[in-house]
Formats: structure tokens, C-alpha cells, sequence
């Protein structure tokens, strides 16, 4: 369990390098299923701390809000395979959504700031489209350094 969580370690510095568009390259990831599923649990109790934030105060947990958190996964699996297929390496199966979910957590978090009860109030609808649409970009080009790495 300690090697694991090492690695789940070495795979969100790394994730970070790459989100931040530092030099960054595969052996920095360590690739497994069970990396896979570390990265998963992670990335979802980001959304779901985010989605929190996001709620009103009055807001309860249900089960039913991980439909997203299971199509993204899905989705991200599926464009995994097709790419993998493409360029004819079967361990960009495994590794792609492990590099992508690695380095997604700062762009998880930076994105949920503008909703933080201190800050929400203060953004114009424009400027939090405008930011929206930037941090949608910001993870397609994350996206696409994912597959480049």
C-alpha cells in the first residue's frame, strides 16, 4: 500500500509538470490498474468537493450526481482505446487516463475558485464565461500534451 501511495505521488507531480507545461516525460508516470483507479478515487472526490462548493447550503450527497463523474470516465476510456488503436500502442490504454487524470487536479481546483462564497458574488457573468472558456482550453491543451507525453 505505502509503494502505491508513492506512486499516486509521482504521478500527480508529474501531472502537475504537465499541466503546468513544464518538461515532463513518460517514465515520470508510473502506470498501472491500480494507479488508475487511485487516480479515479482522486479526481472524483475533487469534483465532488467542487461540486460542493458550487451547491447551496442546503445541498445533500446523492448518488445520483456521479452519472458525470462515470460519462467522463467512459468517454476518457473509449478515446483511450480509439487513440491507442490509431497509433497501434496497446499501453496507451492504461496510460493515457492515468497521465490525463493526473494532471487535472490544478485545473479541478482552479476552476472551482471563481464559485468560493468570498469570490462568487464578485464575478461578472461575462468574466466567469470568459474564464470558463479559458480553463476549457486549458484542458484540451493539457489533453493533447497527455497524448504527446
Amino acid at each position: 500500500m505505502r509503494s502505491a501511495i508513492h506512486a499516486l505521488g509521482r504521478n500527480l507531480a508529474a501531472g502537475l509538470r504537465l499541466a503546468l507545461f513544464m518538461p515532463v516525460e513518460r517514465v515520470g508516470f508510473r502506470l498501472s490498474a491500480g494507479q488508475l483507479v487511485l487516480i479515479v478515487l482522486v479526481s472524483a472526490a475533487i469534483d465532488i468537493d467542487a461540486d460542493w462548493v458550487r451547491a447551496a447550503r442546503d445541498a445533500r450527497f446523492s448518488i445520483l450526481g456521479l452519472h458525470a463523474e462515470v460519462f467522463a470516465l467512459g468517454l476518457l476510456a473509449l478515446t483511450s482505446a480509439v487513440i491507442a488503436i490509431l497509433r497501434r500502442d496497446t499501453e496507451l490504454y492504461l496510460a493515457l487516463p492515468i497521465v490525463v487524470l493526473a494532471s487535472f487536479p490544478l485545473l479541478q481546483v482552479v476552476h472551482a475558485l471563481p464559485d468560493l462564497p468570498q469570490l462568487a458574488p464578485t464575478i461578472a457573468p461575462r468574466t466567469r464565461a470568459i474564464f470558463d472558456y479559458a480553463v476549457l482550453g486549458w484542458m484540451l491543451l493539457v489533453a493533447m500534451r497527455a497524448v504527446y507525453v
